[in-house]
């Protein structure tokens, strides 16, 4: 969970400077030459944010709703006139 958690932080740090390359780029005065030889970075940049970062929150929120949340246990317990549904049963007699 720490992991997933820790890339997601990552690839979202990593996007601000990705925007500053692209603006570097935009103010470059022959932009077409500065595009073609950018375009390995700018490929990756692509399936970093396109492909990897989805999956790395998808895995990150899938880690995350694997384990119990021993704070919110207590929460889930219902009181002992409704476990097994002898409150139901209660009110459909009456």
């Amino acid at each position: 969970m720490f992991a997933a958690g820790l890339a997601v932080a990552l690839l979202d740090t990593v996007i601000p400077l990705f925007i500053g390359r692209v603006v570097s780029l935009m103010e470059m005065p022959d932009r077409p030459a500065a595009l073609s030889s950018a375009l390995p970075m700018l490929l990756g940049m692509a399936a970093l944010v396109l492909v990897v970062r989805p999956l790395a929150i998808f895995t990150d929120v899938g880690s995350r709703r694997d384990e119990p949340d021993p704070l919110a246990e207590p929460l889930a317990r219902r009181p002992p006139e409704l476990q097994n549904g002898s409150a139901s049963r209660s009110r459909a007699s009456s």
